[in-house]
């Protein structure tokens, strides 16, 4: 089988994860996987994890409509030329382009994932509106369309976005490498005492993730507590020197470590107190669910897919978004009170354990790959496919 993952210009975060694993899929049934991204980050992740790179620069994040047209229909000459099985999109520009070029091309099974539409809760309606009819009409070019949530697959069904035997839920999933427990290593890095109260919160810096209204909610915090405060961004991204700079304006620099990207995101939740995830928008925050496997109390925010992941609240603390007085009240409640701590903790990884694990996930597209084959070949070459022996899980 050759498979072709594509994601375009997109910068690496959770949803390049989820491909990661998907490779990792692919390579343990011996399949050919390839993966067409222009994001050196994502490239180098994707090589690693065992995936052919495909550098064309044909999927911009900008809507430009002539430069855009000219890439999709330079993507339809290679996929042309390059016959794969089954094309799988992924972020909402790389999928209107490429689930139009891989239909166009012939491709036998396209299918599409979303990460997070290109619109949200709070989104004007004329803007939700317009990228609603763009996802209509890429939903006519392809098989099947993923959510990484159930609140997006109804969201997508009230919207009449797709008919509903072409949209399906599955949850993101994470393995459970983040429960390291080499927490000393991190907090001797940042510079926290054994008294510090270390909040944490990763992800890319960007606009969406809502990290100015914890900057903000620094002050209120500090203010309160009678104990010293680390407040730690982990990640990198364009908000990054915005960021910085706010915490200068708001006089919270001492308490406030940007320690860029990092890979060793099981001592760094292992040594945090509490996680904080301020976000505006999202699919079905990696991060959170990195939080949750590593059995952290979490304060995040009340979107419909963080509140479908934490069972409503009943294993995190959640606030409004751009609520800074809810975000400090919530974690300095939690400081207070560590048996409350404790027991999100354990709620949080229970539910992870239930529901939003690795191979539940990875179980699913492979299900979903081999129906949709079997609509679309032969039934022989479908045997050929399924006699292939699986060998032990490939990590990078």
């Amino acid at each position: 089988m050759n498979i072709l993952h594509i994601t375009g210009d997109a910068k690496w975060g959770g949803g390049g994860i989820v491909i990661e694993v998907l490779v990792g899929m692919a390579v343990n049934r011996h399949w050919n996987v390839d993966v067409l991204t222009t994001d050196p980050r994502c490239q180098a992740a994707m090589t690693q994890a065992g995936a052919g790179i495909v550098d064309l620069d044909v999927i911009w994040r900008n809507i430009r409509p002539l430069r855009d047209l000219a890439g999709l229909l330079r993507l339809r000459r290679y996929l042309r030329a390059h016959p794969y099985d089954i094309v799988h999109t992924h972020t909402s520009k790389g999928g209107f382009v490429g689930r139009i070029a891989a239909r166009l091309a012939g491709i036998p099974v396209v299918l599409h994932t979303v990460h997070g539409f290109a619109f949200h809760e709070e989104t004007p309606w004329r803007k939700a509106a317009f990228y609603t009819l763009l996802e209509h009409i890429a939903g006519w070019f392809c098989d099947a369309i993923v959510t990484v949530s159930h609140y997006h697959r109804d969201w997508a069904l009230r919207l009449h976005i797709a008919p509903p035997s072409k949209l399906l839920a599955i949850p993101n999933g994470i393995s459970g490498r983040v429960s390291s427990t080499a927490s000393e290593l991190f907090r001797d890095r940042i510079g926290a005492c054994d008294d510090c109260f270390v909040v944490v919160t990763h992800g890319r810096l960007a606009a969406e993730k809502g990290l100015e209204y914890l900057l903000a909610a620094i002050p209120g915090v500090t203010h309160i507590l009678d104990r010293p405060c680390k407040f730690v961004f982990v990640g990198d991204g364009p908000q990054q020197d915005d960021l910085m700079m706010l915490a200068r304006r708001l006089c919270v620099s001492d308490s406030v470590v940007f320690d860029g990207f990092r890979s060793d995101i099981g001592q760094i939740l292992a040594g945090a107190d509490v996680v904080v995830l301020p976000t505006l928008r999202e699919g079905l925050s990696i991060s959170l669910l990195e939080a949750m496997a590593a059995g952290k109390a979490i304060v995040t925010t009340d979107i419909g897919s963080n509140l479908e992941a934490t069972a409503h609240g009943e294993c995190a603390e959640t606030v409004r978004t751009k609520d800074i007085h809810g975000l400090a009240v919530a974690i300095e409640r939690l400081s207070r009170d560590p048996e409350r701590a404790r027991a999100l903790g354990e709620a949080a990884k229970a539910r992870y354990q239930t529901t939003y694990r690795e191979s539940q996930m990875v179980e699913a597209y492979e299900k979903l790959y081999q129906r949709l084959l079997g609509d679309r070949l032969p039934a022989h070459v479908i045997a050929e496919l399924q006699s292939v022996p699986e060998t032990e899980t490939h990590r990078p």
